[in-house]
């Protein structure tokens, strides 16, 4: 948890899930901290890491149960926290966003306090690996092909690419996206996930779901942490906060 301030004001939260094709990463890695504790203090947040179980070790939708488990913490223990429950988002960058995602179909669907939003950094959502993007995107080093088709296999083991995937599992798989929150969504035009994040915001504004869809010219997988201080990161920075103040404080 990483409060920036005086905890006696009731603040908006988000609830964080960090990238790693939900097979690495952790919510205690030093880069992780120093990020999370860097956006709760520009944005005025408590920020809520998540440390959700990895695959293969636990298969979807484990890391999705763990952040349905926070997210429902925090609204029943708000008051605790300094945090306003009805201020509190979902957020999730390349693997983190398939949590984030399946966290919040599953709040949706049990028919729980509804998160404020849903903000999804190029999220990890379709095991199937059938579209253009999918196959084009070879070779780079930077979450490539290879290394989504092996994420997901560890993801969902012998379920990869069935017919009756869960979309608890593989977000993407959902055909009824209404009553999700307002949705954030960014990708880069060389991201392995571009064309089922545009397919994924497609559906989301064709159910009635407010959609900020962006899609950055030249920019690869997690082009803002790679190259955090090109002109590029900025812009996506700045319009990715003020999104963020908007829907949190406004």
């Amino acid at each position: 948890m990483f409060h920036p301030g005086d905890p006696d004001r009731a603040r908006p939260a988000l609830v964080h899930f960090h990238a790693g094709g939900q097979v690495l990463g952790s919510a205690h890695d030093r880069t992780a901290r120093a990020y999370c504790a860097d956006l709760a203090l520009r944005l005025d947040v408590v920020l809520a890491a998540v440390d959700y179980r990895l695959a293969p070790e636990t298969p979807a939708p484990g890391a999705a149960e763990d952040g349905h488990l926070a997210y429902t913490y925090l609204t029943a223990h708000a008051a605790e926290h300094g945090i306003d429950p009805d201020r509190i988002g979902l957020a999730g960058a390349s693997g983190g966003g398939a949590v984030a995602t399946a966290a919040a179909l599953m709040v949706r669907d049990r028919g729980e306090r509804a998160p404020r939003l849903l903000s999804l950094l190029y999220p990890m959502l379709d095991d199937r690996g059938v579209t253009r993007s999918s196959r084009e995107i070879t070779d780079l080093g930077v979450w490539d092909r290879q290394e989504n088709l092996y994420a997901w296999a560890a993801v969902l083991g012998d379920r990869v690419g069935a017919p009756d995937v869960h979309p608890y599992s593989a977000p993407g798989r959902a055909t009824d996206l209404g009553g999700l929150p307002d949705t954030f969504i960014a990708v880069g035009q060389f991201d392995v996930f571009r064309d089922e994040d545009i397919d994924f915001a497609r559906r989301l504004i064709a159910a009635g779901v407010p959609v900020d869809l962006h899609v950055y010219a030249h920019a690869f997988h997690s082009w803002d942490v790679f190259a955090p201080h090109s002109a590029l990161a900025r812009t996506f920075e700045q319009t990715w906060h003020d999104y963020l103040r908007r829907h949190l404080h406004g």
